[in-house]
């Protein structure tokens, strides 16, 4: 391969010379040929042997070749060019990186059952756009990483520079999305600032020798757009020199440079002017980055849209609205100039929960500040004092932002642009007094973001805002909000209405972004323009309380506190919400917090009130069962092994209080028959926070949300088996119900659930009577959905006998005496303990006789036979009785009187 470049020195302008690749000997040879400014007929150099390999010129020089002497040196790059001594430069701005990104190996990895899994279902580093290469993407609910691997060999000591930027966000209070860089498998960098999403530009020193220099961006994928992008890559010291100078893209260098500089705003680069950055003329502007006369852009005259207003600081009750023209300005203010300063304006009124504080005593400038941890302050009430909550109320904080005389500090305030490292007109949003500004001339296909990242400590939480767009023409341009990196609301409105949206927030640390795309494709001079009027935050410890709240039941507070405490499990609030005392009689409640909640029909509240539990006899409506064997509990206290379970083959198979594993194909689990105690098996990892239960699964991840705990999680500890978890089937006694057969146990409140929105995991256990099984064994039967459902046969599903349900048996007579004895029927049991009842009672042969079962179908028999015989018998004499008279009729001298006697006598 020959590398070629222009020869300008030492005179000889016919002929260009390019280096071979290096020999054996590490040596090269420099060849020359013309180039045609000269006469063909002129006499080509003979090549340069020899040439040393090791020859090393500085970044700003070249590899060249002294005619005279015929030694190799470094010439200095000439101006508008630069180099940066062996190396390769890879930018947006240079070339498209659907290019570059070939010179590089991509990887993507998806966390498997077992394993990470290369390849699987995602998809990694490329380019979309040119201008940048992007992290890739992989399926919803699994961890996800993406390598871009560049392999270098140095000669010299070098660098490796890189611009970078990454997403990053909350998610189950833990970072999600994070930027390495591995030299030789060491971590040499890694970012996972939270607070940081624009570009930002590392430089890591490298040695001679071989490097595998390796991108890692890894995350846990939801339907987030978390993703990280490089947009230039620069690596030096693979070559002792460079055998020329690149030409600037854009912008000028003096000579011996490495990089090149770009012209500032309102000027533009040009090779004929003394300076090399020339002011375009009056009337124009121009960008940062302008390389001719012709990106100056003619001014357009001012209007009130170019100017905005600020209110001064509060002095002594009153205060000043100031006009300045909106920065970069460029537009024409010959025919309109400023508002005058207006002075003398009211301080403002401070929103719900916050004051007018003192700043300055001499000069009694205040400020709007939140009240005091613990008191709060409405709208109505005074405002240079607030009023404190009692004890058993709280003063919930609520962070308010509608007066925009500054954006807070505590808000990331970024113009991020597509195309290189820093916005030429626009920051990031404009605070306008009433409202924060997107600018109505930012930079073109630029994105200006608003970050805001608050901790949610309450319930019920929730982040709304109040917003207009205007002159909005393409159909890109649009405002995005996003809650820990998924987007919640796409907005494209091209009326100047207000629009306001409000959005749920779940505890824990969250990250609010609103993102206002200024994608303008096609459309020369876009004025769209987005305004944001008002943001509200509630459930934080940040702002101020506009109102005190009760506490709700089961919390208590002291005076002038900002939270509620909730009371241990067990208990729950007095009505003042002072003190916590003692759930009610015949009621419990399982977590701190709760209110006392009644136990299902059929059961019983343990001794501390925090659990639902069956005594030794389980009563239901139609019989009653002995289970203690199954239970454990002995007297009120749960917790213990169940007799069953102090059998010596039967230690293998329980766990505490559970019974396991019961096996259900790829699952298994562990059961306990009301009584709930804590489960852990440490080879596994836990879903969620592990309390105390009555079933517990070793679950597939599959079934089951994102693990917050999920020890495959990058570098994290490893577990005997990645694809399960441990997860609370059944952590609250929810019903008990007979069935003909015995009765069904149900456990609810289990843990989040896969296969249903805000579902929770159930187990049912149907406990069947059979004599035959003694104790029995649970048995899985089937799933639907988040229930389980499991099957025992057991002696203990069948009732205890009463007096009615056993079956009497008694002897044969003898000697005036016999025994009766009493039986099981064949669907209950007797008490436990209890024998067999038996008495005697007197007794006599003929009674025996006329009890027998033949005595007494006979006389059934003989008394259906004379039934039938006094029935034959009437119907015989009403018979002849008709015949008697039809005959006496016949033989009678006058029919007629003789009929109608017959008649009457009928």
């Amino acid at each position: 391969m020959l590398w070629l470049f222009l020869s300008v020195a030492y005179g000889l302008d016919c002929f260009d010379h390019a280096f071979t690749d290096c020999e054996e000997d590490n040596t090269r040879t420099a060849i020359f040929y013309p180039n045609g400014k000269c006469n063909s007929t002129e006499e080509i150099p003979k090549p340069i042997t020899n040439i040393s390999c090791a020859v090393n010129c500085p970044a700003g020089t070249f590899l060249d070749v002294n005619l005279t002497s015929y030694a190799p040196i470094c010439a200095t790059c000439p101006a508008n060019t630069y180099s940066i001594g062996g190396g390769e430069r890879f930018s947006g701005d240079e070339k498209d990186w659907i290019d570059y990104y070939l010179s590089f190996s991509t990887y993507c990895w998806t966390m498997g059952y077992y394993n990470w899994e290369l390849n699987s279902n995602c998809s990694p580093w490329s380019s979309l756009d040119g201008n940048k290469i992007s992290s890739g993407s992989a399926n919803e609910d699994t961890w996800f990483e993406s390598s871009l691997v560049y392999h270098a060999f140095l000669v010299k000591n070098g660098t490796v520079k890189f611009t970078y930027r990454k997403d990053i966000s909350m998610h189950n209070n833990s970072t999600n999305g994070q930027f390495h860089v591995y030299i030789d498998d060491n971590q040499a960098y890694r970012d996972n600032d939270i607070s940081q999403i624009g570009w930002k530009t590392v430089t890591l020193d490298l040695t001679p020798g071989l490097h595998n220099i390796a991108f890692t961006y890894d995350k846990y994928s939801t339907n987030e757009e978390n993703q990280a992008e490089i947009k230039y890559f620069e690596i030096r010291g693979i070559q002792n020199a460079s055998h020329f100078c690149s030409p600037c893209p854009s912008g000028f260098s003096n000579p011996g440079s490495d990089e090149c500089d770009v012209c500032g705003m309102n000027t533009y680069y040009s090779t004929n002017a003394s300076e090399k950055c020339s002011p375009c003329p009056d009337g124009f502007y121009s960008l940062p980055g302008s390389t001719s006369w012709s990106d100056c852009r003619q001014r357009k005259e001012c209007t009130a849209n170019d100017y905005s207003w600020k209110f001064s600081s509060c002095i002594n009750g009153s205060r000043s609205k100031v006009y300045s023209w909106n920065c970069p300005m460029i537009c024409n203010n010959n025919t309109l100039v400023l508002p005058d300063d207006e002075n003398g304006i009211p301080c403002e009124t401070c929103n719900a929960g916050y004051y007018h504080k003192i700043m300055n005593q001499d000069t009694l400038e205040t400020e709007c500040e939140p009240c005091p941890t613990g008191t709060s302050m409405t709208e109505t009430q005074a405002e240079n004092q607030c009023v404190d909550c009692q004890a058993g109320f709280y003063a919930p904080k609520v962070l308010n932002f509608t007066h925009w005389s500054t954006i807070p500090a505590e808000f990331e305030n970024h113009c991020i642009p597509s195309n290189s490292n820093k916005c030429s007109l626009s920051s990031g949003w404009e605070a306008r007094g009433t409202h924060i500004s997107s600018g109505d001339s930012a930079d073109f296909n630029s994105n200006i973001v608003l970050v805001r990242r608050v901790t949610i400590t309450e319930n019920d939480a929730y982040v709304s805002f109040n917003f207009s767009m205007k002159n909005v023409i393409s159909y890109e341009t649009r405002l995005l909000f996003f809650i820990d990196g998924i987007l919640k609301g796409s907005y494209h409105q091209n009326s100047e209405g207000f629009y306001n949206y409000s959005f749920p927030l779940t505890k824990g640390i969250k990250s609010l972004k609103w993102d206002y795309r200024h994608y303008s494709v096609g459309i020369s001079d876009p004025k769209d323009e987005c305004k944001i009027y008002s943001i509200e935050i509630t459930g934080s410890k940040e702002g101020g309380a506009p109102t005190c709240v009760q506490c709700p039941a089961g919390h208590i507070s002291v005076a002038n506190s900002d939270e509620c405490t909730p009371c241990p499990a067990g208990t729950t609030s007095d009505d003042s919400h002072i003190s916590c005392v003692e759930c009610p009689k015949g009621t419990f409640s399982d977590l701190p917090g709760q209110s006392c909640t009644a136990c299902p029909e059929y059961s019983i509240v343990n001794q501390n009130h925090t659990a639902c539990i069956i005594s030794d006899y389980l009563i239901l409506k139609n019989g009653t069962y002995y289970i203690s064997p199954l239970t454990g509990i002995q007297g009120m206290n749960e917790g213990n092994q169940s007799h069953y379970c102090n059998d010596e083959s039967m230690k293998l198979y329980c766990h505490d209080t559970f019974y396991g594993p019961v096996m259900a194909n790829e699952d298994y689990f562990y059961l306990s028959v009301v009584n709930p105690s804590n489960f852990s098996l440490p080879t596994y990892s836990n879903y969620d926070f592990m309390r105390k239960g009555y079933a517990f699964g070793i679950i597939n991840k599959s079934q089951i949300p994102y693990i917050e705990n999920d020890p495959t999680q990058p570098s994290a500890e490893c577990v005997k088996d990645y694809s399960m978890a441990v997860v609370n089937v059944g952590s609250r006694l929810t019903s008990i119900q007979e069935t003909p057969t015995g009765f069904v146990i149900s456990y609810g409140a289990g843990s989040k659930c896969k296969a249903g929105l805000n579902k929770r995991f159930i187990s049912q256990i149907n406990f069947i009577c059979d004599k035959t099984e003694s104790e029995g064994w649970p048995v899985f039967q089937g799933q639907i959905d988040c229930v389980y459902a499991f099957r025992w046969k057991t002696i203990r599903a069948c009732k205890i006998c009463t007096s009615a349900m056993m079956i009497e048996k008694r002897s044969y007579c003898d000697n005036g005496k016999r025994t009766v004895q009493l039986y099981e029927s064949p669907d209950c049991v007797v008490a436990n303990g209890t024998s067999y009842k038996s008495w005697e009672e007197k007794c006599s042969v003929n009674e025996d006789l006329i009890q027998t079962w033949q005595v007494i179908v006979g006389l059934i028999f003989l008394g259906v036979l004379v039934i039938v015989s006094i029935v034959l018998c009437l119907c015989f004499c009403k018979f002849k009785r008709k015949y008697t008279k039809l005959i006496e009729y016949r033989i009678d001298d006058k029919p007629q009187i003789k009929e109608i006697e017959l008649a009457q006598s009928e």
